[in-house]
């Protein structure tokens, strides 16, 4: 290979407006139009047709004009890139949520009400399992009794539902439950139900949706 042919193999053509190497013939112009003022070359990014293109070193680049999209997810590093939003992004929040120490913010602050009051719990934190079977099987791993257990799943990974009743071996007494996206409602089904088994069965709910909660004291 001769120094002029190592020249020219390190030369592009170049659109003389944008920059491009993106440079085509102008299907338009010379001999394949009727109109023999049209310009020779099109350039394929910015859509600017010229006469003749300019000679410029080869950059080793795919093409791309260089404020385009294209040009800037080239350069981009890995790392810059965000997701859609998607499964992958999800997953994320699951892992992190897992790795988040809970405890019951708040608890009802007197059970000196009539039995079929509930008490209502808002989520300090989004939960960090939110499927229904999930929250059924953590709520049988925990030292409280849930009896009669149903769990259901909406159409969407955030919609579930699960309601139980709970006893509380060591203390006595037991309540309802029902767990959904928007809150945990307990409500006391024994009259002499104590305080330690209500925050009992309160922090065992927190733990299976792995989530703090907090006393809606507006209820």
């Amino acid at each position: 290979m001769t120094d002029s042919d190592s020249d020219d193999a390190e030369t592009v053509q170049a659109c003389p407006y944008c920059d491009s190497s993106s440079v085509t013939t102008n299907s338009a112009g010379g001999g394949r139009s009727l109109n023999p003022d049209a310009d020779q070359y099109r350039c394929a990014d910015c859509q600017r047709t010229f006469d003749e293109p300019e000679e410029r070193e080869s950059r080793g680049d795919p093409g791309f004009r260089t404020d385009s999209l294209a040009s800037k997810l080239d350069s981009a590093h890995p790392d810059d890139l965000a997701t859609d939003g998607g499964v992958e992004r999800i997953a994320g929040l699951h892992d992190a949520y897992d790795e988040l120490e809970h405890e019951v913010v708040a608890c009802s602050p007197s059970l000196s009400v009539p039995t079929a009051t509930p008490a209502r719990f808002e989520y300090a934190e989004s939960p960090g399992v939110t499927d229904a079977d999930a929250i059924a099987d953590r709520l049988a791993d925990s030292p409280i009794a849930f009896l009669d257990v149903l769990a259901t799943n909406g159409g969407s990974w955030y919609d579930f539902h699960v309601s139980s009743a709970a006893y509380d071996d060591e203390h006595g007494g037991d309540c309802k439950v029902t767990i959904t996206t928007a809150g945990v409602t307990v409500v006391r089904t024994h009259r002499d139900l104590p305080r330690e088994a209500f925050e009992r069965v309160v922090e065992a709910i927190a733990n299976a949706v792995d989530a703090p909660l907090r006393f809606d004291a507006d209820t």
